[in-house]
């Protein structure tokens, strides 16, 4: 065997590549997801470094360093997680046989493709879901040794060149397959073994060239070989933070990142022997990072369960990824024999977790045979639901001028709601949980206009919607049940949000609580949007504690379920139109009382009776409780009266003669929240402020005698006229 070179840049690779998924599956990157072409790359090309370095290169070794480096670590947390699952109530891991052993006999790419769990939604549906990458890897290592002995063979024997041609023109055509097919299905083209072995056949091509041409970079490359490293790596971070998903750049965007990763490798083949801290840290880092990449989904699964804000779960998540990681690396290094009695216990503990992990696998069952019975159940539903959204369709021309004159007879009938419900033009949006419900519902809302498919999720809506708009069919409410498949970004929500503008929209919570992250990341949504049309029924409390409801999986239903289903819809609607009469009605008692308070109080002795023939025209409208011989008293008690009732008026005016200073300031006090106008005809020191306003009228008084009548207390008529001309002044600012 050939001496073994260690190289440093080839790790700082893997511990980027490594951050860069983390922090993809923690919503955290965009394009983290492009650095799984990275390790496919890096893969693919150390496993044919590593088979160069060996004089006899050995299938069977091969095999067995592979089993304990990439699939023991593997069991153990499937099992350990598995474990873990089953001491959490609230989880039903209904696809844990089925999932388990496409995980187990390195199919999971295929059953995830199969199931149409779509990674790109970001829907923590399992703990596992990261899981097809390891496939890939484990059809690539059962058939690597045989194709590194035949390139190898070939190389050796015929020519240098072919070992890099072959590899090289499969990974373009592989390319091209993966681009074409992208178009149309991403996730195929994302978790297919052929369109992802463009990145694999790269790695073997440059490994081979490697091998039999290049022997060291130039001295002019050398010279800045650690600047050209950094700036691809710079290259890859930027496309880490902008590239999307969806976007049409995305396939050419995983093939950049491939051939920048050859080029790293490239100028990573710099020998790093005298290894300082910093570089024993990055060495330590990439070689925990394969258990790193295995705990990490594991725990955004359960992590959410503690229901911590989303800044402190993201925190725990990474932390407790790369501990538990190192945790795993350490138990599991049997190379390494230092601390031999703590690795002892640390292999006994992950041994009985895998054991107790491994008895909830075996006796776990397969649900899959009854998932194909409601499969077919839901295929008869949607031949149901074609047929009556034509059905809907015709109608909805017929009876849209019907909608208007249906409000105003349940507003006649002071509110029959019963009826109204029924006869909703609603848009019910779903998932399988709702398509499984269809004839129940139509059965209900024989208006109603229900669109549902299996597997969908919250992202395709957008598009429904718009054809629904198109086609003038978009009813009054919409229901979505949607965020067992997957939940959509918080933009995709204010986008549904905005095409239901002016319509109520009623969105249910799921019952599938390994999904709790939807449910609150929707009561969230709610919370900080304010939409006032959207309204969460939560399904998962209203259905909680009745497994009667439900199938197998915890989320479709039974016959009692869909019955459940429909009515709880039903009472959602009673409820929301049944208080939106009650607040229609309160709004109108509640306006008549803000008219009523808007009106003005005007309050007085003989003087405000002397007054009143020159007002009553102009504030017919309002209140005047005038006595002859009104006291301090008996005003304060008229006035803390009225306030308890309720009906006492936004604005008082107050014309006395018969109250001293401390009374006007108790009465001003009681008066605190209310807009008070005090009328003096004598000098009395009163303060105004922003609610009270004193009207001196005894200056007008002194400056003009004749406002008196002869007893000089009452106005006269002149001074009545005076009086008013202020008070409308004043009043009128009011208004």
């Amino acid at each position: 065997m050939k001496n073994k070179t260690y190289y440093l840049k080839l790790d700082i690779i893997r511990v980027i590549a490594c951050l860069l998924v983390l922090f993809y599956h923690l919503n955290i990157l965009k394009g983290g997801f492009l650095a799984v072409s990275i390790f496919f790359v890096l893969t693919s090309y150390l496993a044919c470094l590593s088979a160069f370095k060996k004089d006899n290169f050995s299938i069977i070794e091969y095999y067995k360093n592979r089993f304990f480096k990439l699939y023991l670590p593997l069991i153990i947390v499937i099992f350990i997680t598995l474990g873990i699952i089953s001491l959490i109530p609230s989880i039903n891991f209904f696809n844990l046989k089925p999932e388990v052993n496409s995980i187990l006999f390195g199919y999971n790419n295929f059953w995830q493709l199969k199931a149409n769990l779509d990674y790109f939604a970001r829907h923590v549906d399992s703990p596992f879901m990261h899981l097809w990458y390891i496939a890939i890897l484990i059809q690539f290592d059962l058939l690597f040794p045989f194709i590194f002995k035949l390139l190898k063979k070939l190389g050796d024997k015929i020519h240098q060149s072919i070992p890099i041609i072959i590899p090289s023109i499969l990974s373009i055509i592989s390319f091209i397959f993966f681009y074409l097919t992208s178009k149309n299905n991403l996730m195929f083209s994302y978790y297919h073994t052929l369109t992802r072995s463009f990145s694999l056949l790269m790695g073997i091509a440059l490994a081979f060239y490697h091998q039999y041409y290049f022997k060291e970079l130039s001295s002019k490359a050398k010279l800045y070989q650690d600047y050209i490293f950094y700036f691809y790596i710079i290259i890859i971070m930027i496309l880490s933070i902008f590239m999307k998903s969806n976007s049409n750049l995305m396939p050419l965007a995983m093939l950049l990142v491939s051939l920048i990763s050859l080029r790293l490798i490239t100028y990573s083949l710099k020998s790093d022997d005298d290894l300082t801290w910093q570089k024993k840290v990055i060495k330590y880092l990439a070689s925990i990072s394969y258990e790193v990449y295995l705990v990490q989904y594991p725990l955004i699964f359960l992590i959410p369960f503690l229901n911590l804000n989303n800044i402190l779960t993201n925190l725990l998540i990474i932390i407790l990824t790369f501990l538990i990681g190192a945790i795993f690396h350490f138990c599991l290094d049997l190379k390494n024999k230092n601390y031999h009695k703590l690795k002892i216990m640390g292999i006994i503990l992950l041994t009985l977790g895998s054991i107790y992990g491994l008895i909830i696998y075996v006796k776990a069952k397969d649900h899959t045979e009854e998932m194909q019975d409601l499969e077919e159940l839901l295929n008869q539903n949607e031949e149901l639901l074609l047929a009556k959204q034509k059905e809907y369709a015709d109608k909805m021309a017929e009876e849209e001028e019907s909608w208007q004159s249906t409000i105003d007879e349940f507003e006649a009938a002071n509110g029959d709601i019963s009826s109204l419900v029924a006869n909703l033009h609603l848009v019910g949006i779903g998932d399988s949980v709702m398509l499984g419900a269809v004839p129940n519902l139509y059965k209900e809302f024989t208006n109603g206009y229900f669109d549902a498919k299996v597997s969908r999720t919250a992202w395709s809506v957008q598009e429904i919607l718009n054809d629904l708009k198109n086609q003038k069919l978009l009813g009054d409410p919409i229901i979505f049940h949607l965020g067992t498949n997957g939940d959509c970004s918080e933009s995709c929500k204010v986008k549904i949000m905005e095409a239901c503008e002016g319509k109520e929209v009623f969105w249910l919570t799921t019952t599938y609580t390994k999904q709790a992250s939807f449910n609150t990341k929707i009561r969230e949504f709610k919370d900080k949007y304010q939409y006032d049309n959207l309204h969460i029924i939560d399904w998962e409390q209203i259905s909680k504690g009745h497994p009667e409801y439900f199938a197998a999986d915890g989320i479709h239903l039974t016959g009692k379920g869909r019955v459940f289903y429909t009515n709880t819809l039903h009472d959602a609607l009673y409820n929301f139109y049944y208080e939106e009469y009650q607040q229609r009605k309160n709004d109108l008692i509640k306006d008549h009382e803000e008219n009523k308070k808007n009106n003005i109080t005007f309050y007085g002795n003989d003087l405000m009776l002397n007054l009143y023939p020159y007002i009553e025209n102009d504030y017919k409208e309002n209140i005047f409780d005038i006595k002859k011989d009104y006291d301090y008293l008996t005003l304060k008690e008229n006035i803390i009266k009225q306030i308890d009732n309720n009906t006492l008026t936004n604005t008082i005016v107050i014309l006395m003669d018969n109250l001293e200073k401390e009374e006007y300031n108790d009465i001003i006090n009681i008066l605190k929240d209310y807009n008070v106008i005090i009328v003096l005809t004598k000098k009395i020191e009163l303060i105004s402020n922003e609610n009270i306003k004193i009207i001196n009228f005894y200056e007008n008084i002194e400056n003009n005698k004749d406002y008196l009548l002869l007893d000089g207390k009452h106005l006269s008529e002149k001074g009545n006229k005076a009086l008013k001309e202020v008070l409308d002044g004043i009043l009128k600012s009011h208004e």
